[in-house]
């Protein structure tokens, strides 16, 4: 889903459907860091992916603030995914 605030509304209806969220930071209507602090207000322990084709390194402690598990910037490779993912899923020591 590319519009933030339909995946928002969507997320909103059932928010424990979803096991994980992978965002863009960059979608039409609502950055993806602002969708991802709108969700974990909703539901605080979802894990939440961001991907970028921008390296925001001054804004990866403000991501990692609101919530954000991983940081990814693309191209992505499906192993770089799926890693981010595995580590985004793991419990809390």
């Amino acid at each position: 889903m590319s519009d933030s605030a339909k995946a928002l509304e969507v997320y909103r209806q059932r928010p424990e459907q979803f096991d994980l969220v992978v965002t863009d930071q960059e979608m039409p209507g609502m950055a993806g860091a602002e969708m991802a602090r709108k969700m974990i207000q909703i539901r605080p322990d979802i894990p939440i992916i961001m991907v970028s084709r921008h390296e925001y390194s001054s804004d990866e402690g403000e991501f990692s603030q609101c919530g954000i598990s991983e940081f990814l910037v693309k191209p992505i490779s499906v192993n770089g995914l799926l890693t981010a993912a595995a580590g985004a899923m793991r419990p809390a020591a």
